[in-house]
């Protein structure tokens, strides 16, 4: 999932690599969008796993979502749409603050669901209808925008 996101070369704001902006610690917005890499959307990034249900209903949500941003832009006419940094940490915290009295993250054992620090980077904390319900739509205020 995120480590073989981590070995593919994507370019962002300023020609930083996600593979750098990774090094500090793995975490984007929904799993869908990484502060500073405008446009790029992806399916099944951090924190999306599952260990509990089917991950096709975490798919059919994601793209619901994309297909928001997507649209979104093509009606106000943007040129670019990047999730603001201060979103994507307080989310990012927040999903960490969730997993920590979880069986994936409590307890001691390590798994490939943590990085090599530790942090869970894989599995939702919640229900699948949570995460559809929270993804059903884009917020504007979470993004930075540029117009054509």
């Amino acid at each position: 999932m995120s480590g073989s996101l981590k070995r593919l070369s994507i370019t962002g704001r300023n020609g930083v690599g996600l593979s750098a902006t990774w090094q500090a610690e793995i975490a984007s917005y929904y799993g869908i969008c990484v502060s500073g890499f405008p446009n790029f959307f992806m399916l099944l990034g951090p924190n999306t796993g599952l260990g509990h249900n089917s991950v096709v209903i975490m798919i059919e949500a994601q793209v619901t979502y994309i297909m928001s941003c997507l649209r979104f832009m093509r009606r106000k006419r943007l040129k670019t749409i990047d999730v603001k940094h201060d979103i994507q940490t307080t989310f990012y915290r927040h999903i960490q603050e969730r997993l920590k009295p979880t069986v994936w993250q409590s307890g001691g054992c390590r798994s490939w669901y943590q990085d090599e620090k530790g942090r869970n980077v894989a599995i939702w904390p919640g229900f699948t209808f949570d995460y559809r319900w929270q993804t059903r739509s884009v917020t504007p205020s979470d993004y930075f925008v540029t117009r054509n």
